[in-house]
């Protein structure tokens, strides 16, 4: 969800709390994955306007991501484990523009994306649930599983109400 107050019609701060859930795909029947996250992000925008219902939204803003675990469980798997890495919060700059149609004053619609460079930093590590010193783990290994590049985009579609 979003949130936002805009300023002098043309200068927008809002806020988008987000809660995801990527999942291993295809779905295996020896082995699952998920990585749930919360994102956070606050962004300013400033409004071109072509017409009275056509509007262009550019900004940008900081994307916090927190709580990051991956839980990968393949013990179904010969010499396979139940690894849960979790990660450190992170933050990034991300890029916004958005497209903005009024139907009416006080409603319109939007399409928007949000481009970001995020990575993760591993925190801690367990392996069928025993804690792994990561000063042990080999050099190979951790090149792996830390600092994992999170960067992407995000296409979103919206109803926007103006109060």
């Amino acid at each position: 969800g979003r949130l936002g107050y805009r300023f002098d019609n043309k200068i927008e701060v809002f806020l988008s709390l987000s809660i995801i859930k990527s999942e291993l795909e295809p779905e295996l029947s020896n082995a699952s994955g998920k990585f749930p996250k919360t994102i956070l992000n606050p962004i300013i925008t400033y409004k071109i306007s072509f017409n009275k219902r056509n509007h262009l939204n550019l900004g940008g803003g900081l994307r916090f991501s927190l709580k990051n675990v991956l839980d990968v469980d393949a013990s179904k798997l010969d010499g396979g484990a139940h690894n849960i890495f979790i990660y450190k919060n992170s933050v990034c700059p991300s890029a916004f523009l958005g497209y903005e149609l009024y139907t009416v004053e006080w409603f319109s619609f939007t399409i928007s994306t949000s481009f970001y460079s995020q990575n993760y930093r591993l925190k801690e590590f367990t392996s069928n649930g025993d804690k792994i010193n990561l000063e042990i783990v080999d050099p190979e290994m951790m090149e792996i599983i830390d600092n994992v590049d999170g960067s992407g985009y995000e296409i979103l579609f919206g109803i926007r109400f103006h109060f």
